[in-house]
């Protein structure tokens, strides 16, 4: 339930910082934005986004579209505070933890694991110089695939906030 709420939190926040077009959290007869079904499940409706989703962006021809969104969201963001989870060092060991267990099942080749490895310990050596910078974290989407861009009458909107949280 916390974290469906931040995400519509995110959604309410952005509605009235954001200069793109936002899906709205219908909120419940009560005013909440999130409510339990009968079986506990928690469950919410943001309002449709008219538009369609991009798709198969192969030559990057939405590449300084979404460039433009990315730092608008980046900038719309700005001054939230919502529970959400934190993709920093922790995650790199879980990553980490995972390859290993996917190369000695045979998932992965010595190879692959040797790049993944070499890339999961290159990302920590960022994140310790960024956290350093007081500004370098931030609330991030997460998710932005073209599966999660809606091209609307009003231009590109992002949805699916449900991995957002606080990274670099």
């Amino acid at each position: 339930m916390e974290l469906m709420t931040g995400e519509m939190k995110i959604l309410q926040h952005l509605r009235y910082n954001a200069d793109f077009p936002v899906q709205v959290p219908v909120c419940t007869e009560s005013g909440s934005l999130v409510c339990g079904l009968d079986d506990g499940s928690p469950a919410c409706l943001p309002e449709w986004l008219d538009g369609q989703a991009l798709e198969g962006d192969h030559d990057g021809a939405h590449a300084a579209e979404l460039g433009a969104l990315a730092a608008q969201l980046h900038d719309s963001l700005r001054g939230i505070d919502v529970p959400r989870p934190d993709y920093s060092h922790g995650r790199i060991q879980t990553m980490q933890r995972e390859i290993t267990s996917a190369y000695e099942i045979g998932h992965i080749t010595e190879k692959q694991f040797a790049v993944c490895g070499d890339t999961l310990r290159e990302i920590d050596r960022v994140m310790t110089e960024l956290d350093c910078v007081p500004s370098a974290r931030s609330l991030i989407h997460s998710d932005m695939s073209l599966g999660n861009i809606i091209r609307t009458p009003r231009g590109l909107a992002p949805i699916d906030f449900s991995l957002a949280g606080w990274g670099y």
